[in-house]
């Protein structure tokens, strides 16, 4: 690999996998991180697990269509992953 330029030695590490960064890229903390940075929309599943935590409240998964409860409803049918994202939020928020 001496001969290839580092330009196309990158584009290969991007593709590539090593068993310790699928752990670190599966792991609750990381998506928390990700959580955070990407979809932290008032309403979300993310965004209520992390107020019922800061809150003390008990978990009940749910999300408000619409960002709240004036201007939208409150769902508690949630698909596999918004029941995650909701799980990540209250179990990893740091103020708890």
């Amino acid at each position: 690999m001496e001969n290839l330029p580092l330009e196309i030695i990158s584009k290969i590490m991007l593709y590539n996998s090593h068993p310790v960064a699928d752990i670190v890229r599966n792991s609750f903390e990381f998506k928390y991180k990700r959580l955070m940075l990407e979809s932290r929309t008032h309403g979300s599943p993310f965004d209520r697990g992390c107020s019922d935590a800061y809150y003390y409240r008990e978990p009940e998964p749910h999300y408000w269509t619409n960002g709240n409860g004036r201007n939208g409803g409150r769902v508690e049918k949630l698909t596999e992953e918004q029941e995650e994202d909701y799980w990540i939020g209250y179990e990893f928020y740091p103020e708890r």
